[in-house]
């Protein structure tokens, strides 16, 4: 009799706590980020890296060394590449307008200097479109959420023939 009674009791409790539980139909997630503002002004390169798309989509590892990747690579000694600074300048309504890059001794990467820039959409950029009469460099832009943070990580990758074989990450920190 006991056994029982301390499961209707057990049950009874359970019932209660479901019973009081209501669901929040509060759906919001907070003011939207205007990623056009943070993507204005200066950035300075901080490190780049390099991917062998073909190795990564082969799984390529090496058992005896399991802590060599592989396929990915730090290059930022390679060059100066920290040298470059990259400027992106938007009007009043936050559209794009112009950029300009200055290298100093760093490699050319985007093989423009200034010009104007575009993006695919300026609610939510995905990708940046470098424009200098008809030359065009398209970058995707890599953790869209840490633009807030004044990190952007600019991705560009390389083709042979219609392939994808290499991709370099840019990292870059606002200044």
């Amino acid at each position: 009799m006991k056994k029982t009674f301390k499961y209707f009791i057990a049950l009874g409790l359970c019932g209660a706590l479901l019973y009081s539980c209501k669901p929040d139909n509060d759906f919001t997630a907070g003011q939207p980020q205007n990623r056009m503002a943070q993507l204005a002004g200066a950035w300075k390169l901080q490190s780049v890296s390099q991917i062998d798309l073909i190795a990564k989509s082969n799984n390529f590892s090496d058992p005896s060394r399991p802590e060599v990747d592989l396929t990915t690579q730090d290059i930022t000694a390679v060059a100066p590449f920290t040298d470059m600074t990259i400027t992106f300048a938007e009007d009043a309504t936050n559209a794009p307008t112009t950029f300009s890059v200055i290298y100093g001794n760093a490699p050319k990467i985007f093989k423009l200097s200034a010009g104007t820039w575009k993006v695919d959409n300026l609610t939510a950029p995905g990708s940046i479109k470098l424009i200098n009469g008809v030359d065009t460099t398209t970058t995707l832009i890599g953790a869209v959420n840490n633009l807030s943070l004044g990190m952007m990580t600019l991705q560009l990758k390389k083709y042979q023939g219609v392939k994808a074989v290499t991709q370099y990450n840019y990292n870059f920190k606002k200044n």
